[in-house]
């Protein structure tokens, strides 16, 4: 469902499961054998499938470690051991709703369904939780009980958030309700709303401008966005694929040349 390789050991490949587990590969010592760490039983995986997993800095006693979010509602930090996975509950995905009563009296917390995530790009406690019901958290790994920010941010499921790489206090976000949204930190409501006629699957800050970012859609279009020339509307709009064969999914830019990749579903 998801991979991340690692910054720092790029022979490091480590890959959200469907059925919930993550698995690890090193590319130091092929990939022939499987993987060199997997999760296991049931309180040791998601119990849902990971839609995004994300290394972490190294801990203080040099421990290699990364994070996962899945549709069961919880963050997970694993660290790296001799022999094994380590696993830690960072925080669980409690939507902030009236509770809900059960049939014997007893009170119900409802949970929501993780969907992405995204670390500050300076405070390595810092990281935004997507989920399936339209909220953005801003959450802290020092913090599992509590919430730093809610933004009731869409209408349908957040696909993908990403911080402005020369601004840290602005991100964007896009969504299922066919929005792109620019935010600003702890500030309850957008800066900008664009609305791009289809469900937007990826949005990406650009790495050589504060005001340019780009955003791909299940219709098959890239649209590109710079702040600086225009508030409201695209300065480029690209079919990619067909519509009918094809959803763009992914989005990223190069970092040194005026070139954008994208990945579809298939």
């Amino acid at each position: 469902m998801c991979c991340d390789i690692h910054p720092k050991y790029p022979y490091l490949i480590a890959i959200g499961l469907y059925d919930g587990n993550v698995i690890v590969y090193n590319l130091q010592v092929g990939t022939k054998e499987g993987p060199v760490y997997i999760s296991h039983g049931v309180n040791g995986k998601h119990a849902e499938c990971v839609w995004e997993i994300k290394w972490g800095p190294d801990m203080q006693d040099g421990e290699i470690n990364f994070f996962s979010v899945s549709a069961d509602g919880k963050v997970f930090n694993w660290v790296l051991m001799q022999n094994k996975l380590a696993i830690t509950t960072i925080i669980t995905l409690f939507l902030e709703l009236d509770q809900v009563s059960g049939p014997d009296g007893s009170t119900l917390r409802l949970k929501g369904s993780g969907t992405c995530m995204v670390f500050h790009p300076h405070n390595p406690e810092i990281f935004l939780v997507g989920t399936e019901e339209g909220y953005i958290f801003k959450c802290s790994t020092a913090y599992s009980s509590k919430y730093l920010m809610t933004y009731h941010a869409h209408y349908l499921p957040v696909h993908r958030m990403d911080y402005n790489k020369f601004n840290s206090n602005i991100f964007a976000s896009c969504s299922g309700d066919w929005r792109v949204k620019i935010w600003e930190d702890m500030r309850p409501e957008p800066l900008f709303i664009f609305d791009l006629g289809s469900s937007v699957g990826d949005v990406k800050w650009a790495p050589y401008s504060s005001t340019v970012f780009a955003a791909v859609t299940t219709e098959g279009k890239v649209f590109v966005f710079d702040l600086n020339v225009n508030k409201y509307k695209a300065i480029c709009t690209q079919a990619i694929v067909s519509k009918r064969k094809n959803k763009l999914t992914r989005l990223a830019f190069n970092q040194k040349l005026p070139f954008i990749i994208v990945g579809d579903d298939k």
